[in-house]
């Protein structure tokens, strides 16, 4: 039996529906037959076969017979064509690139396939200079957005819907101080554990699901320590964030805020301070002449010496609530903080628990400060008490005194710390430390986490009131579990540093009964306790309701007056007011200024020997400081 063969069959009729499919295609189609020299190597390749299309994309005419490939397109040599097509027959393999074809008159990429057909080669190719232009814009865009965002401040983040970071900018790791590696295909809350339950989970949540963008602020505990601002934008993908590090705007915040507090509190100091300051001068000062007629009565004697004690401490109070607000009366000296800090380092040991570790490292060339130099050592006292306070029983405390120079605002002391030179000190324990929120509030008055009874709230208030009075600025970095640095900054000065001590004073003198005071005070509670303690220390006592009366006393009275007690603050005719209008009529005339408070600075009176004394005031204190006084006089002449 025999079979007829159908016309598909006939190779010659497969060929030519191949040689038509490959006439017809849209890529360029080239068959080339090797020509080989005497040693069968192939030296070129003849053309026998090329579509429309191929002739189109290489700017051949449809007449064009076959060629050598060499003399038609000798760049094929240099680009490493012909060898790789060479190849190709030789080892019947196939061949593909993507290649820019700058020669022969020709300038554009082409991708090309190579295969061997007998012993020569099929050559498929087609023009992509439109694709590798367009892949080399969405690479500049790429570059051009990679570019920008490096260049920003803030750091910026994209996060699939698995919460794995996929992307972060050069402004994220620094933010974050971390590698790209350590970030790049992680989730999220695997590397930030911490974040858990903040604001950041229920924010990256909220983006991942849709909505958005969102704004939020969020602190980030330790290891990072700072305050965030996150801006969260959803995305096909997921979500992108971006990322502030508004630490020192927050402290910023803090600062302002402190600072507003203290002026409120200031106000309402100044308005108190004064009276309940006299007030006390008249409970000490009755107390005290009490107890000198109860010599023979030891109980009574013990109930005068509670009051006087109460008193004393309610005196303290005030002096810390002023010392806060910055209307204490401050005496400034240049001293080498060295010394001071030296000075108070005996005292600071005395009152921490003996297996408490503690040191004092000082800076010879720390530098001169300007200060009170009580007021100074006041605030490293209440610093390492307070310190102590956090480390209990057992830990370390660190005071150091060194120098400081910032070269630009807020670099590297803080935010809001202008250029100069400074005297920085510091007191560093390693206790329980504070929460940010508690941080935030230490140095306001009264707030303590002490238990009640263990504190006044007074002790980091004061601090802040001393040290920004004297010009300064404190601050404090604290977190649970590494315990508290609170860092003080006073400007270095460069004048001549005071002599220590009184030695150049002269000795306070008895009182002789033969000076003559007069006393203007508004306050007459206040000045019968005064005219009766001068009274009893043997001073002739002129008394005053005020300073008008007082300048109508002096002019009556025909004898001399030895010295001015006043009150600073008295309406109509203020004490300053009244020691200028008797200045004429008794030149030299000693004043002594006594307060509770001032806003203003005492005055120097020139040659007319003048002290300040503030309220309250004990009869002691009231005697040493009027024989002072009038022993410059004396020595003045």
């Amino acid at each position: 039996m025999t079979s007829r063969s159908s016309a598909t069959d006939d190779p010659a009729v497969g060929r030519s529906a191949l040689l038509e499919a490959l006439w017809s295609s849209d890529a360029g189609v080239v068959l080339y037959e090797a020509v080989r020299d005497a040693d069968g190597r192939i030296v070129d390749f003849t053309r026998t076969f090329m579509n429309p299309a191929g002739r189109r994309m290489v700017g051949l005419d449809a007449d064009a017979g076959p060629r050598r490939l060499l003399d038609e397109r000798p760049g094929h040599a240099a680009l490493g064509l012909f060898d790789a097509f060479a190849a190709v027959v030789e080892g019947d393999g196939t061949y593909a690139t993507e290649v820019r074809y700058d020669a022969d008159a020709l300038d554009a990429w082409y991708a090309l396939s190579a295969s061997k057909a007998g012993d020569g080669i099929l050559v498929l190719f087609r023009d992509v200079s439109a694709q590798r232009r367009a892949h080399a814009a969405l690479d500049e865009a790429h570059a051009a957005r990679e570019e920008l965002l490096s260049s920003i401040s803030d750091g910026v983040f994209t996060m699939d819907r698995d919460y794995r970071i996929t992307y972060v900018n050069e402004a994220m790791l620094r933010i974050l101080g971390m590698r790209a590696d350590d970030l790049l295909g992680q989730r999220m809350f695997e590397v930030f554990p911490e974040a858990r339950g903040t604001a950041f989970e229920d924010g990256y949540t909220r983006a991942l699901e849709g909505e958005g963008p969102l704004v939020f602020e969020e602190y980030y505990p330790p290891p990072l320590d700072t305050w965030y601002q996150v801006r969260a934008y959803p995305s096909a993908s997921g979500m992108t964030g971006y990322f502030l590090d508004v630490g020192d705007q927050r402290r910023l915040e803090t600062r302002l805020t402190q600072a507003q507090r203290s002026e409120t509190v200031g106000q309402l100091a100044a308005g108190v301070a004064h009276d309940f300051n006299n007030l006390l001068t008249v409970v000490g000062g009755h107390a005290e002449l009490l107890a000198e007629g109860l010599a023979d009565d030891p109980q009574a004697q013990r109930d005068v010496a509670a009051i006087a004690d109460a008193a004393r401490r309610g005196a303290d109070l005030v002096t810390q609530l002023l010392a806060f607000s910055r209307q204490q009366v401050l005496r400034p000296e240049t001293h080498p903080a060295a010394r001071l800090t030296r000075e108070v380092a005996p005292v600071l040991r005395s009152v921490l628990p003996e297996r408490l570790g503690f040191s004092v490292e000082v800076a010879e060339d720390a530098g001169q400060v300007h200060v009170d130099p009580r007021q100074f050592q006041q605030v490293l006292v209440n610093l390492v008490l307070n310190a102590r306070d956090a480390c209990g029983e057992e830990g370390r405390i660190a005071v150091a005194v060194s120098r400081l120079t910032v070269e630009g605002s807020g670099t590297p002391a803080g935010p809001g710390i202008a250029a100069g030179d400074y005297v920085l000190v510091t007191v560093a324990d390693d206790g329980e430390g504070m929460s940010a929120e508690v941080a935030g509030r230490a140095f306001d008055p009264f707030f303590t986490t002490k238990d009640p009874g263990a504190g006044s709230g007074l002790g980091l208030a004061s601090v802040y009131g001393i040290v920004t009075q004297s010009g300064g600025h404190v601050d404090v970095d604290s977190a649970p579990g590494r315990g508290t640095t609170v860092r003080v900054l006073l400007p270095r000065f460069e004048a001549p540093a005071s002599s220590s001590g009184a030695g150049g004073a002269p000795r306070p003198g008895q009182a002789d009964g033969s000076a003559t005071i007069l006393l203007a005070e508004d306050h007459e509670p206040v000045r019968e306790a005064t005219k009766r303690m001068l009274e009893r220390l043997g001073y002739t006592t002129l008394a005053a309701h005020d300073g008008e009366d007082a300048l109508a006393r002096a002019s009556a009275h025909e004898g001399h007056i030895d010295l001015l007690l006043t009150d600073v603050v008295m309406p109509r005719l203020d004490g300053p007011g009244l020691a200028e209008a008797l200045a004429a009529a008794r030149p030299g005339l000693a004043v002594l200024y006594v307060s509770g408070y001032t806003g203003e600075r005492i005055p120097d009176d020139g040659d007319r020997p003048t002290a300040f004394l503030a309220k309250p005031f004990s009869a002691h204190d009231l005697a040493a400081a009027i024989r002072s006084l009038l022993a410059r006089r004396a020595v003045r002449g």
